[in-house]
């Protein structure tokens, strides 16, 4: 058999399998190739944006502690703010619950430092938003008119 660069061999059955596998090798090369540039760029991209700065890898001990109001609405109830964990304490007809906080955001602002705490609960991820004022007291976001003061230990 011949083209016009000349004569080319005819492909037997076992060197036809060998240019297949030749081929497939060189596809999943080419591949990872590109698997790998996607990850370099990843990696680099994240080192250059670097993480979230209002993610907190611990808790800061200024919201850590027991919480409760004096507001006659909320008197049977608390929140208790461990390291990695809330407890949110609902009154005598409820038990306990304690959550595992997943992330722990602060953010400054010129009244207040607000943290928020997101969990998961059964129902789905669930988020508490703390503003803590600097007389050392906290609101909620919602109720925003109910003061919490940390009870001291």
């Amino acid at each position: 058999m011949s083209n016009r660069y000349g004569d080319v061999p005819e492909m037997t059955g076992a060197s036809h399998l060998s240019e297949q596998k030749r081929n497939r090798q060189a596809q999943l090369l080419r591949r990872g190739l590109v698997v790998a540039a996607a990850v370099a760029a990843f990696w680099v991209t994240s080192r250059l944006v670097g993480p979230d700065p209002n993610v907190l890898d611990s808790f800061p001990a200024e919201i850590i502690g027991t919480w409760q109001s004096s507001d006659p609405r909320y008197q049977d109830r608390a929140m208790v703010i461990l390291e990695d964990e809330v407890e949110l304490r609902l009154g005598a007809a409820g038990d306990p619950a304690l959550y595992t906080v997943t992330e722990l955001r602060r953010t400054d602002s010129v009244d207040f430092v607000a943290y928020q705490l997101s969990y998961s609960t059964p129902e789905g991820m669930a988020l508490l938003e703390l503003h803590l004022l600097p007389d050392g007291t906290a609101r909620l976001r919602n109720p925003a008119d109910v003061v919490w003061r940390r009870v001291p230990q």
